[in-house]
């Protein structure tokens, strides 16, 4: 299972860690799961948030049984064993209340639970709180769970469950609005509705020059924008497919863009003072990719990411170094090497493509861009 976070609070002595006797573990396992569209949750009617069913492993217990124990004890709800998924674990370190040190590992599992619902059955603990089960909009459950962190910082398992729900949310990628014209349907949250003007502004914009470059006469499909409004959550859904990277801030699919807020650039290193106009460009960088994709029927073997990256750097309006030098075709066509962190790829790929929009007709540059294979086999007559 993989780590989805670390909450580390260092207000401990490392020298602990080694001494077992020292240190409280328990571990607990909780259960991601979905009814009509809404989150199962426990809600304490006295203090007012929202958790994650579930609770701690017994000795000798699995993760697995614990997390259906526990949903069955809180919820009433039974786990339908062959739906459980991993989704990922939380690590948690810190100075105990009554221990010098303690840690615990939270494991959550998407899962489906049958139908109906028996009485929960409380600890005197849980009754303290005034729980009871519900299936609430994981929005919801955010949002109230967001003003109790903001009134109680200090209540490190609600920060927790937050976070989990954020990660949720971006991996399920659940969003509160949305938008649909002819050609694009962005998906969005409130906090996002002055961006989604410019982005559909932005579209419509440069759909039809963009049709043309790529000798399109229409999209395959509507082309889903989705705008992720917290950094965290979009961190979340790039892990999901490769390590996480500062200064990726777009990512296209088939027929999909995903794409950082605006909002959220100021938090990250490599964006942090970029313009509205950068956000912009990057939205029809990422759109490049799209149309890129219809005109290669194989795009396993068809695509070259250097002449990807080069057509949406060019196509979008953005920079690059006209200095940067062209490097060995063996690391052109190895895309690991290319992204190995030694490369200005998108200078690269702006330059070769310019060079090629010399060199070649039109059409034959579509060619290479559909083709690696012909590419890599004339890169020679092409480049020397």
């Amino acid at each position: 299972m993989h780590l989805l976070f670390d909450m580390d609070k260092k207000d401990y002595d490392p020298s602990l860690a080694g001494d077992e006797s020292k240190v409280f573990r328990r571990d607990s396992a909780r259960a991601v799961i979905f009814r009509d569209g809404k989150l199962a949750v426990i809600y304490s009617q006295k203090n007012h948030f929202y958790k994650i069913p579930g609770g701690g492993i017994e000795a000798g217990e699995n993760p697995v049984d614990a997390m259906i124990r526990e949903v069955k004890e809180e919820s009433g709800l039974n786990v339908i064993r062959e739906s459980v998924k991993e989704m990922g674990y939380v690590h948690r370190i810190q100075k105990g209340k009554h221990e010098p040190l303690f840690i615990q590992d939270n494991y959550y599992y998407y899962c489906d639970a049958e139908e109906g619902q028996s009485a929960p059955c409380y600890s005197n603990a849980e009754l303290a709180h005034d729980f009871t089960p519900d299936f609430v909009p994981l929005q919801k459950a955010i949002e109230v769970n967001t003003e109790y962190n903001r009134l109680h910082p200090e209540d490190d398992m609600i920060e927790r469950e937050l976070r989990v729900m954020k990660i949720i949310k971006s991996q399920l990628q659940i969003f509160e609005k949305s938008y649909q014209s002819s050609f694009f349907k962005i998906l969005y949250d409130g906090c996002d509705e002055e961006l989604v003007k410019k982005v559909t502004e932005n579209l419509e914009e440069n759909l039809s020059r963009l049709l043309a470059f790529f000798n399109l006469e229409k999209l395959k499909s509507i082309i889903t924008v989705q705008i992720f409004s917290e950094l965290e959550g979009w961190r979340n859904f790039l892990e999901q497919f490769h390590p996480y990277y500062d200064y990726i801030i777009g990512e296209a699919g088939e027929g999909v863009i995903s794409v950082l807020s605006f909002s959220q650039y100021a938090k990250t290193q490599n964006h942090k003072n970029d313009t509205l106009e950068v956000f912009e460009k990057v939205i029809v960088h990422e759109f490049v990719h799209v149309c890129h994709r219809e005109i290669i029927p194989d795009f396993e073997r068809g695509y070259n990411s250097v002449i990807g990256e080069g057509l949406a750097t060019f196509l979008s309006g953005q920079s690059y170094n006209k200095e940067v030098e062209i490097p060995p075709k063996e690391i052109i066509f190895d895309w690991q090497k290319l992204f190995s962190g030694s490369y200005d790829v998108y200078s690269i790929g702006q330059k070769i493509v310019r060079l090629l929009a010399e060199k070649v007709p039109h059409l034959k540059l579509l060619e290479y861009s559909a083709s690696a294979e012909k590419f890599y086999e004339d890169w020679e007559k092409l480049f020397g």
